[in-house]
């Protein structure tokens, strides 16, 4: 495969434009459908939980401790993904994956911009007014 030429692989590609553009076709299917239940379903999860909080319309304290410790989970799955995905720059920087420093070669810096949206599931609190 090393000594392929530029010409080939263009011809290599293009002899296998049927299956890329299925393949492209089936990509967006898969994305958008994923997007349309996540949407769906967390707008669902999302007015379910802030409508049974705490001073809402319909405040429901097991409902809402419920699918509230149904959702935190999943908020912090993209920050273990990240962790894991971090190791092999963390071991290129540090020269290790074990210890106190290793923490410090990246995933510091970028889990506050991760856990920023995912905060929690309460709303922030309005500044009370003074007269």
């Amino acid at each position: 495969m090393a000594d392929l030429t530029f010409e080939q692989a263009v011809s290599t590609i293009v002899g296998m434009k049927d299956e890329i553009v299925r393949a492209l076709g089936e990509t967006f299917v898969m994305v958008g459908l994923s997007t349309t239940i996540a949407v769906i379903f967390g707008t669902l999860l999302g007015v379910l939980l802030f409508v049974t909080s705490n001073r809402q319309l319909h405040y429901n304290k097991p409902v809402n401790f419920l699918f509230d410790n149904l959702v935190n989970p999943d908020a912090r799955l993209p920050f273990v993904i990240l962790m894991i995905a971090m190791i092999p720059a963390t071991r290129a920087i540090v020269g290790s994956t074990i210890g106190p420093d290793c923490r410090l070669a990246g995933i510091e810096r970028v889990r506050p911009v991760l856990l920023r949206p995912t905060g929690g599931t309460k709303p922030a609190r309005s500044p009370q007014r003074r007269d």
